[in-house]
């Protein structure tokens, strides 16, 4: 691996990116399931419900209650989901600067300059990919190092391992969900924040454009019933009706529509 490809992964921009999602679902998990409250709050002094039990017994009963695989992902999900993209979009910022600095020397000292950009947009893509991944892979080790319980089966989504998969290997199922769907929309909203930087200087809109088509294009599958438009639907895939291929249909549009932006841009001449 080379110098500029070492700073396009090792940045300020993935690793803050990898720092948020993590933060995120830790944080969004710890006060959703309200395990601060039982940890700092609960008071068995005056509240009425409280009064006359042991504190010790009652807050292990009620934190035991939480140490389920279904509870650690659906209550760090219950916020992250609504800015979900954010986190695969940050590393492209750094795609942004590179345009509007590095790629003007290269396309004086490369002769086959296109190429050389479809394939630096190919590893942003996958650089926003992996920011998702590993992290929801780290969140997910973490868990396993406490997370005892989990129920017999949580949804569709790894139909293709047989029925008996998630409730023989749990954590293999998050894995196999973070190395795919997880990658996937990853992968995705980074193409479609390169789609936006070819086109604009302002790189604060390779944040909103792609976020702004997440939200109302979520909020319309989900008033018109049209679960596969919806991109949540891949974010949720821990409890899901739909199997593993149909997960990835939201991604189809957003996907050939961003790829179709850039190589139009390309085609009009070097982007901005």
């Amino acid at each position: 691996m080379n110098r500029i490809d070492r700073l396009r992964f090792n940045n300020k921009y993935t690793l803050v990116a990898m720092i948020l999602l993590l933060s995120s679902l830790l944080l969004s998990w710890f006060f959703s399931s309200e395990m601060y409250y039982w940890l700092f709050i609960a008071d068995f002094q005056n509240e009425p419900d409280l009064i006359g039990q042991d504190p010790r017994e009652t807050v292990l009963l009620m934190l035991n209650q939480l140490m389920s695989w279904e509870a650690y992902i659906d209550f760090a999900t219950r916020y992250t989901i609504y800015f979900f993209p954010i986190f695969s979009l940050l590393p492209i910022i750094q795609f942004h600067n590179e345009q509007n600095g590095y790629f003007n020397y290269a396309s004086i000292r490369l002769k086959k300059f296109k190429k050389y950009m479809f394939t630096t947009i190919l590893k942003y893509s996958f650089i926003s990919a992996l920011c998702v991944t590993v992290t929801y892979l780290t969140f997910f080790t973490i868990g396993a190092t406490f997370i005892t319980d989990h129920l017999d089966n949580v949804g569709n989504y790894a139909h293709i391992f047989g029925e008996s998969f998630y409730n023989d290997h749990p954590y293999l199922f998050y894995v196999f969900m973070a190395t795919t769907i997880y990658f996937a929309i990853g992968f995705t909203f980074g193409v479609m924040g390169i789609a936006v930087a070819v086109w604009t200087e302002k790189s604060y809109l390779i944040i909103v454009v792609p976020m702004v088509y997440y939200i109302v294009i979520g909020n319309l599958a989900e008033t018109l019933n049209l679960p596969l438009l919806n991109i949540m639907q891949g974010v949720t895939a821990y409890n899901t009706l739909f199997q593993t291929f149909e997960v990835f249909i939201p991604l189809i549009i957003p996907l050939i529509a961003s790829v179709g932006a850039i190589i139009y841009r390309y085609s009009k001449g070097d982007p901005i």
